[in-house]
């Protein structure tokens, strides 16, 4: 990926995984991350404010029209250590 913040690598594997789940399905798509930035900006309850974001969070919203819905879910730290046994 070369050098990027955290929120660009967050934004890009967001973008990687919408890629490849269109190629699979059309419906209904469910996103989890522990990004509150990212959950939040997705959903409208921030604002995108960094340059360096914009075009990625336009790419993932032009994305999200090949689907019938798309659900972004933001997971804390604890759902993720559960899962990891």
């Amino acid at each position: 990926m070369g050098k990027s913040t955290n929120n660009e690598a967050e934004y890009r594997a967001l973008i990687a995984a919408l890629e490849r789940a269109v190629r699979y399905c059309k419906d209904h798509v469910e996103h989890y991350s522990n990004s509150e930035l990212l959950v939040k900006q997705l959903k409208g309850q921030y604002r995108v404010k960094a340059g360096n974001l914009k075009l990625l969070f336009g790419k993932v919203s032009t994305m999200r029209k090949k689907f019938d819905s798309v659900k972004h879910n933001l997971c804390s730290q604890d759902r993720q250590a559960a899962g990891k046994d």
